[in-house]
């Protein structure tokens, strides 16, 4: 949030009696106790746990399938210019294809 005159980006961490909001930086230790607080008060709620792991579960396997796709598709251009360097090369030393060198 902004802050005091100058606009200064604050987290605010506590809300005294008066109703002032008080802020620090990212990094402060009042802001990280805050945090701290924050974490060991936070509970998931046992209807969204189940929908939550459900979630994890599609994004994980959408995550699988992307790489393989990447894999697959990364691996067929590999062979198309590896197959390409190879009719290249042996075109320019008349090596017949099947055979390691050129025939006597």
């Amino acid at each position: 949030m902004s802050f005091g005159e100058n606009d200064e980006r604050a987290i605010p961490y506590k809300i005294d009696e008066l109703g002032r909001t008080w802020a620090n930086s990212t990094y402060s230790s009042e802001v990280r106790a805050y945090e701290e607080k924050l974490k060991a008060r936070f509970r998931v709620p046992l209807g969204d746990e189940e929908e939550i792991t459900k979630a994890i579960s599609q994004r994980y396997r959408k995550s699988l399938i992307e790489g393989f796709t990447y894999l697959i598709a990364g691996l067929a251009i590999f062979a198309a210019i590896v197959w390409s360097i190879g009719w290249i090369v042996r075109g320019f030393l008349g090596i017949p294809r099947g055979m390691d060198r050129r025939p006597d």
